[in-house]
């Protein structure tokens, strides 16, 4: 493992808030995202719970809701037990984490009212458009670790992950439901060059979620999205095209897993120079990438500067 050139870290000049419905609970939710303190970290807090706990935005704190269906993120302040008052979760937290991530904010505290952080638009639109709004801060420069080996999650042909050394830090992620209802798609994006965070918030944030129309139907039979309609999500039927609703950009579900795929890395915790290759990965596989990084980053020996 080396120490690459700093990254900036970056944290926020005026709190920004939003709220919503959460997708998958329908519960109302209110974020304010506040300035943290240089080298604190990302950071949740369940403000409308007594005894309120901050939980960092690291993957050792990724669960699985056994009330949701598994297809978002959530976080548990300790995860060998069950969700409480007592032990405070945080619920879809991959779009809010993916924009932190694409404008490369690194130290705040995010307060949540809720047990879910509002879907918004389905993308990560509207939260890049606060926190910009808010106004961005660069505090301080951190080292940037450079992969050292090739790294591999999943197994094919099943879903896979690849992260391997790279002079850039590169995503990308490849879509293909094997001729069903989607067609093959791709999206690429480069975080460490020049102008990456406007490219982030134009050609990647706006993405929104989406299910395939079968998906949608078991997933309302199963008891969930009674309280969104195809008007509000986007619900891809058997042409390939979303049903009461339009793509708003190409390639727009591809380029949605990769924001999703941004912000589930995040949860990795290290800023780390390497190409992540998501080969259909999900928020699960995203998740076994983000430990094995977090792993190699514990215990891979320095070798050294660049």
């Amino acid at each position: 493992m080396g120490v690459g050139a700093g990254v900036m870290r970056r944290t926020l000049r005026t709190p920004a808030a939003f709220e919503g419905i959460g997708l998958f609970t329908a519960a109302v939710g209110r974020v304010r995202i506040v300035p943290g303190e240089r080298g604190s970290g990302v950071r949740f807090v369940r403000v409308d719970l007594d005894p309120s706990r901050a939980i960092p935005a690291l993957v050792t704190h990724v669960f699985i809701d056994p009330r949701l269906p598994g297809r978002n993120t959530s976080i548990i302040s300790d995860p060998t037990k069950t969700a409480s008052k007592e032990n405070p979760a945080v619920a879809t937290i991959e779009h809010v984490m993916s924009a932190l991530a694409g404008l490369r904010v690194t130290d705040v505290l995010i307060e949540v009212t809720g047990p879910e952080i509002p879907i918004l638009d389905g993308s990560a639109g509207p939260i890049v458009e606060t926190l910009v709004g808010a106004g961005l801060v660069d505090v301080d420069a951190a080292p940037m670790l450079v992969l050292d080996r090739t790294i591999v999650v999943g197994e094919s042909p099943g879903a896979t992950i690849t992260i391997e050394p790279s002079a850039r830090m590169e995503f990308e992620y490849r879509l293909d439901y094997g001729g069903d209802s989607l067609p093959e798609q791709r999206a690429a994006y480069v975080a460490d060059e020049a102008g990456a965070a406007e490219t982030y918030a134009g050609q990647i944030a706006p993405a929104r979620t989406f299910c395939l129309a079968r998906e949608a139907e078991m997933l309302r039979k199963a008891g969930l999205f009674g309280h969104v309609t195809t008007r509000e999500m986007l619900v891809i039927g058997t042409d390939g095209t979303p049903i009461e609703n339009a793509w708003r950009m190409e390639r727009e579900a591809s380029r949605h897993k990769l924001l999703d795929l941004i912000g589930d890395l995040a949860l990795a915790g290290v800023a780390v120079r390497g190409r992540v290759r998501s080969d259909r990965g999900g928020h699960t596989l995203n998740a076994k990438a983000a430990a094995a990084l977090r792993e190699w980053a514990r215990v891979a020996p320095d070798t050294g500067h660049e």
